[in-house]
């Protein structure tokens, strides 16, 4: 069966703020209705935009290798250009906060596709689904400020 994974991610403000980003799945079975994955991790002085890139992108991959069936192959949809030139080892992953979901991402997608990762391709992110994402993205900082603290 063929997937795509749409990922899309914020820090807010940028170094040091709350990541929030969301992932749909979907697949070619027109049977099954796209899954849609909100992610959210609270402020903290490692994050940052490039973090939350890969935090986000790993949240999706873990959803998707624990509910995809028969998965012959996979299309990520993604605003980021350096996550799929690190993934495919054309850049390096320094060492730093967000290495720690980089190297597990690697480890699905080689899990998932071997280390030649055949049946995995990567495109631009469509502007209107961005569009929809950032919508998204400000919900899940919104609805997480309005939580009452434990």
């Amino acid at each position: 069966m063929n997937y795509s994974l749409y990922f899309s991610s914020a820090c807010r403000p940028n170094v040091g703020g709350e990541i929030a980003g969301v992932c749909m799945i979907e697949s070619d079975n027109a049977n099954t209705k796209p899954e849609i994955i909100l992610v959210y991790k609270p402020a903290s002085v490692e994050n940052n935009a490039f973090f939350a890139n890969h935090f986000v992108f790993n949240k999706g991959l873990e959803h998707l290798k624990a509910t995809a069936h028969e998965l012959e192959t996979l299309t990520i949809y993604t605003a980021c250009n350096v996550i799929p030139k690190q993934i495919s080892g054309d850049y390096k992953i320094n060492v730093g906060a967000y290495q720690l979901f980089a190297d597990a991402s690697i480890d699905i997608i080689v899990e998932l596709f071997g280390y030649a990762q055949n049946g995995l391709s990567w495109k631009e992110l469509p502007k209107e689904r961005l569009l929809k994402s950032k919508n998204f993205i400000d919900k899940i900082i919104r609805d997480n400020n309005k939580k009452p603290e434990q």
